[in-house]
């Protein structure tokens, strides 16, 4: 009845849950905090243009010339962060000294940097920590195998050994499979 209301493969995934104990479940845990924050990450990168330099050029050369309103026409409606920068050099406010404007540009960068960086020492926490939570978990089935084998005393079948020797791959492959991921989009973001 419970196979037919899950269906074979949630029953094959609660197996494993089951077998890999808690250092799964913690995996599981991690596993859907790191998607929360990429996909939060994402959407952040996105709604900001993060990368988007196709404007700079164009403002670039038009400031060169001399031509401060096609500069300017260059930035406008633009929601990156550069280009909000970009535009406090164009058209410095008259009444700050050149120290001081330089002062609030970088005041302005390392606080959008910030909000950009948040929540990714959590990423890279997690993509740190998961190999060697499944590290632990490969302990805890090895130990469970000796146990086993203690238990059996002469009389060992490679069946008994199984169990343990199955938990320890899979806590081991649990924390691959959550670190690979958070890691590639830690350095993906730092990049960006």
């Amino acid at each position: 009845m419970l196979q037919e209301a899950l269906g074979a493969d949630a029953l094959g995934l609660l197996a494993l849950l089951r077998q890999g104990g808690v250092v799964i479940i913690v995996l599981a845990a991690l596993s859907l905090l790191a998607v929360t924050i990429i996909i939060a990450k994402i959407i952040q990168f996105r709604r900001l243009r993060i990368g988007d330099r196709s404007f700079v050029e164009p403002m670039l050369q038009a400031w060169r010339q001399g031509d401060r309103a096609r500069a300017t026409a260059a930035l406008k409606g633009r929601k990156n962060p550069l280009a909000s920068m970009l535009q406090q050099v164009i058209d410095p406010p008259a009444d700050i000294a050149p120290q001081q404007r330089d002062a609030d540009l970088e005041r302005q960068a390392r606080s959008t940097i910030a909000g950009l960086d948040r929540h990714l020492g959590l990423l890279d926490s997690i993509a740190t920590l998961s190999p060697l939570l499944g590290l632990f978990g490969t302990v805890l089935g090895m130990i469970e195998a000796f146990q086993a084998m203690q238990a059996a005393g002469g009389r060992i079948e490679p069946g008994m050994l199984a169990g343990g020797i199955s938990t320890a791959l899979i806590t081991t492959a649990a924390g691959l499979a959550v670190a690979i991921p958070a890691a590639a989009a830690f350095s993906w973001f730092e990049g960006r």
